[in-house]
């Protein structure tokens, strides 16, 4: 192993924490004022149209401006009624199945990975992490475990191979931006970890607490 990893790697939490998700209220608020106020204009526009003739236009405008006057108001009343209703729908739901995505497990009750047959004599796993692999679009579900002398990500499903890397061939461990999604309204998701060995090939992964990962890793 490089130099950077010579001091002796200190043991993780075995339980990571969960990823603290947060909506970004303001920006949910100001987008659902915003549709509101375009949906009730629309609405006054064809409600003076059906009433008042194209011949008249002068009297149209003057009716949709008198109409009009309410629709600022109401669609801040709909922003804040939307904006609670997906605060609280998040916090219910969405949120906590976003932290159980970020503690993968089996569907298989009696499944356990099969480190012990890979063991060398002396080797000993020393802390695990619920993870998943990034592979192009796909995060597939296992789990990362450090020995004394390997990484090692088993994978759930039995159709994906095993990735393995010795201690003393690890060149880095940084963490990188991962994917922003929910069209950015949500903020706090966990950066993912990149592995880098003396070959070159970066291996990635995502687990809900990277930094008590990389603490593991950095000397």
């Amino acid at each position: 192993m490089s130099s950077d990893f010579d001091v002796e790697l200190k043991p993780p939490r075995r339980t990571p924490l969960a990823p603290h998700f947060q909506l970004r209220l303001p920006a949910i608020f100001w987008r659902a004022c915003v549709v509101a106020f375009l949906v009730r204009e629309y609405a006054v526009w064809r409600f003076v149209s059906k009433f008042v003739p194209r011949e008249q236009p002068i009297r149209r405008f003057l009716g949709f401006v008198h109409h009009s006057q309410k629709s600022f108001p109401i669609a801040l009343l709909i922003g804040v009624g939307a904006t609670l209703a997906i605060w609280l729908g998040f916090r219910l739901f969405v949120r906590p199945l976003m932290r159980r995505w970020y503690h993968p497990r089996s569907l298989d009750p009696t499944y356990s990975h099969p480190l012990p047959f890979h063991l060398a004599p002396g080797e000993e796993p020393l802390a695990e992490w619920p993870a998943r692999r990034l592979d192009g679009l796909t995060r597939h579900p296992g789990t990362f475990v450090r020995t004394n002398r390997n990484l090692w990500f088993f994978p759930f499903s039995w159709e994906q191979e095993a990735w393995s890397a010795p201690l003393d061939r690890l060149a880095s461990a940084r963490l990188e931006p991962t994917v922003r999604r929910v069209l950015g309204l949500v903020r706090g998701y966990p950066d993912h970890l990149a592995l880098t060995d003396a070959g070159g090939s970066t291996f990635r992964i995502i687990v809900a607490d990277p930094e008590s990962v990389l603490g593991a890793l950095d000397s």
